[in-house]
């Protein structure tokens, strides 16, 4: 089972586990370049879907986000 889970914080990040184990992550910074989430929006986009389609997803997990200092 191929399950992403999204952490769509400021610090946070996605991470792809495969059978429980660890397969891919990347840290939000990186994905977003600095910019915001509505901002980055293709780039975020394109990442989505080439994980889908190297690994296939059952599951993806997003953290509601919480505004806490």
């Amino acid at each position: 089972m191929n399950i992403l889970g999204i952490d769509p914080g400021k610090d946070g990040a996605a991470v792809l586990l495969r059978d429980g184990s660890h397969v891919h992550a990347v840290l939000a910074s990186e994905l977003l370049c600095g910019q915001s989430w509505e901002a980055s929006h293709s780039e975020v986009t394109r990442w989505f879907r080439l994980v889908h389609q190297t690994w296939g997803l059952d599951l993806v997990v997003l953290e509601r986000l919480g505004g806490r200092p």
